[in-house]
């Protein structure tokens, strides 16, 4: 409202409006993707560029706190290395920058660690992610764990053992047995 000279009463009304549907649209996009982010079953997590060149995570799902033990809060703004295993040669840092400076996306197994300690076999599908001027600024990474698969391929290799070993055992017995089998 503008006031006459006289400020006693109103000049005239001024009115500014803006067209903020592309900005509700936006905002719709963003609630859909995080509530698919958050009820997805794999871990995903996002990594940015931190003011000295290292990868900080910005962003873990549910599924992350589930599969590594620690809540959100524990690990945004920190380094990812604290999710690799104290064993392994080098750094996962290292191992997931330098596949993805060849490369825009990259899946590798490798050892990872949860919070109380336990070491486990993660399927780490880690993707680039440019910004307008082509630059990498962020890391999105789905992680799966593989320890359930790791252990199946084990007991089934130990099934084959055993049913090549009885094979074997059946074939000494029907080669040796001093009687006619049929």
């Amino acid at each position: 409202r503008v006031r006459d000279k006289s400020k006693i009463q109103a000049a005239y009304f001024l009115y500014v409006m803006q067209d903020i549907s592309e900005r509700k649209r936006t905002e719709q996009y963003l609630t859909k993707l995080t509530a698919a982010l958050g009820s997805t079953n794999d871990a995903v997590a996002i990594f940015e560029t931190g003011s000295g060149g290292g990868l900080i995570i910005e962003y873990v799902n549910t599924a992350f706190s589930r599969m590594f033990g620690y809540e959100s809060t524990d690990v945004i703004g920190k380094s990812p290395e604290m999710l690799s295993d104290r064993k392994s040669e080098g750094s996962l840092v290292l191992k997931l920058s330098d596949e993805l400076h060849a490369q825009e996306s990259y899946r590798q197994e490798l050892v990872s660690r949860r919070s109380d300690g336990y070491e486990f076999i993660a399927e780490w599908h880690v993707t680039r992610v440019r910004d307008d001027s082509g630059a990498t600024n962020h890391w999105v990474a789905v992680i799966r764990d593989m320890t359930d698969k790791h252990r199946y391929e084990r007991a089934l290799q130990e099934s084959e053992k055993s049913a090549r070993r009885q094979l074997a055992e059946l074939e000494t017995l029907y080669h040796t047995a001093p009687i006619g089998l049929a």
